[in-house]
């Protein structure tokens, strides 16, 4: 009796390939932009570079050596401050400190600059293209890239009893 042998093919393979170029998609690759005084809207994603004064004042608030402060805008029309909600606080020579949208106050002079992070549609393009040109791959190397060799003989294949 011939051997017959049914490939499966992996039912959850192509749902699983759509579900991760769509958390690509929707992760995004992100920059910061830099801002011009007075272009900060509320809301914005933003990230303060603080100057080295401006480390030393805000150290009682957000603790020693902090470089940058990234959150959300809640105002910046102020001429004298920007409130933001706090997302993260950047240290030197250290991992970022996680907050949960404390509002802190931050004088203009002590910021040497305000950037906004925006969408980078050329970087989130190539990371879905990669992620899905990895896949395919993958996709390729379970099934195998050829044919399938039912009926045929010769190294390898088993033709089962004559």
């Amino acid at each position: 009796m011939p051997v017959t042998r049914h490939r499966r093919t992996p039912v959850a393979l192509p749902r699983a390939t759509g579900v991760l170029l769509t958390l690509v998609t929707a992760a995004g690759c992100y920059d910061y932009v830099p801002l011009s005084t007075g272009a900060e809207r509320p809301a914005a994603e933003v990230e303060l570079t603080l100057t080295d004064s401006g480390a030393v004042v805000l150290a009682r608030d957000i603790g020693r050596a902090s470089t940058a402060i990234d959150g959300t805008l809640v105002s910046g029309g102020d001429a004298s401050a920007y409130t933001i909600a706090v997302r993260q606080v950047r240290r030197r020579d250290d991992d970022p400190a996680p907050w949960r949208g404390e509002h802190i106050v931050v004088p203009r002079p002590l910021v040497a600059e305000v950037r906004e992070r925006r969408l980078s549609r050329t970087r989130t393009a190539l990371a879905t293209v990669g992620t899905a040109a990895g896949v395919l791959l993958a996709r390729a190397a379970i099934r195998g890239l050829g044919g399938s060799n039912a009926g045929q003989s010769g190294p390898g294949t088993n033709p089962g009893p004559k």
